[in-house]
């Protein structure tokens, strides 16, 4: 028995592709897996099974067939899973919004590498909206609202209103990008800000509560 397994892997140490001639190569699988493939990491305080994850997306996908997940590794904090669609176009705007938020839980997406290896991808950056609140009129300025969101990340989009109605209702919303593991501190609630006549001369940040509480949507075509 012993002899018959050296054999086998006497065999098998002659697989060497280096030296072959050139492979067959088909561009049309690579392309149609690139397109409908994304790997995923879902940060929570439990690992994700297979069973809830499809069960909480397919109602928020609202499709229920079509795509394929399964559980590629599971570290501390958080499980990466590798997700495959059969519309492109579904996996084009999973990817488009990255950031996905479901009961108090997170998930990243990011494109299958193009090496085909899941492990190269960093899956280290989480996009996220914040509420901003206390500025003073004579404050409320785009340079100063990105340099407030310059201390939690990369400001990626500000929802900038009229600001008389941003100053009544006393709310501002922009959002971020940021690594969720950062050691990075939320600006503190007596940040220095220019000070008058009306307003306090300090603000504050809050992540939105509607975004931790309800389920995400698919962004619109």
């Amino acid at each position: 028995m012993s002899e018959e397994i050296e054999n086998i892997i006497s065999l098998t140490g002659g697989m060497n592709v280096e030296g072959e001639e050139e492979w067959e190569s088909n561009e049309q699988v690579a392309l149609k897996f690139k397109e409908g493939s994304l790997v995923g990491r879902v940060l929570a305080r439990r690992h994700c099974t297979v069973n809830f994850f499809k069960t909480v997306f397919s109602r928020i996908w609202e499709k229920e067939g079509g795509w394929f997940v399964d559980i590629l590794a599971k570290e501390k904090g958080c499980t990466i899973l590798g997700l495959s669609f059969d519309d492109k176009i579904l996996a084009a705007k999973v990817y488009k919004k990255s950031t996905w938020i479901f009961y108090g839980e997170i998930l990243i997406t990011e494109k299958w590498p193009p090496n085909g290896n899941w492990k190269e991808a960093s899956l280290n950056m989480v996009e996220c909206w914040i509420k901003m609140k206390g500025f003073p009129p004579n404050a409320l300025t785009l340079n100063n609202v990105k340099r407030l969101g310059n201390m939690l990340g990369e400001v990626s989009d500000i929802q900038w209103l009229n600001t008389n109605v941003m100053l009544m209702r006393d709310t501002l919303s922009t959002t971020f990008v940021t690594q969720p593991t950062a050691s990075r501190s939320t600006p503190p609630g007596n940040s220095s800000l220019p000070a008058n006549s009306t307003g306090s001369g300090s603000t504050s940040s809050e992540q939105a509560a509607s975004s931790f509480s309800q389920p995400d949507t698919l962004p619109s075509s």
